[in-house]
């Protein structure tokens, strides 16, 4: 492999120092998913993510112009190591937001991490169902982060970065 780099004229310097580089990355990247509803409180989080050193890939931020809208969409999630799924009781019941989350859970659901803006999707008889796939339990059987007070955003901030550490992380 290291020959098939030094052949495309990478420098053997930085092949070298790819170790450390990599083992320097503290966090996993992450696709962010959301509804429409939410997209203000998305770009707030992945504008406050990068600036902490995570890579973020949120539509409306980053979608290439001229590509399919679900290839790109589909391509990104799955490059990503983490998927963070902005739920909400408008959120949740978007057919965009579900059709995420139904093929999250299909291809690796342990990528899936939740984050909850408002309580009402957890009650009990709130119903998210994608065709006959109910999405509910998949979530749910998570610890997600709480960012339903606005006032304890930074203490939700610090605990969604702890959860997105790399496990070799310094």
């Amino acid at each position: 492999m290291k020959v098939f780099f030094l052949n495309a004229g990478v420098p053997k310097e930085l092949l070298d120092e790819l170790p450390r580089i990599v083992s320097e990355v503290k966090y996993y990247s992450v696709f962010v998913g959301y509804g429409q509803p939410d997209s203000a409180f998305a770009e707030t989080l992945a504008k406050d993510l990068m600036a902490r050193g995570v890579s973020c890939w949120l539509y409306s931020m980053d979608a290439t112009v001229g590509k399919r809208v679900w290839g790109e969409i589909t391509r990104k999630r799955q490059e990503a190591e983490k998927m963070i799924v902005i739920c909400s009781a408008e959120a949740v019941i978007r057919d965009g937001v579900l059709k995420e989350i139904e093929d999250q859970i299909d291809e690796d659901p342990d990528k899936i991490v939740p984050i909850s803006l408002d309580n009402l999707w957890k009650k009990e008889g709130f119903l998210i169902i994608r065709g006959k796939t109910d999405l509910k339990p998949f979530l749910m059987e998570r610890n997600y982060v709480d960012f339903s007070d606005p006032s304890t955003y930074n203490r939700s901030l610090n605990r969604l970065l702890r959860g997105l550490e790399r496990e070799n992380a310094n």
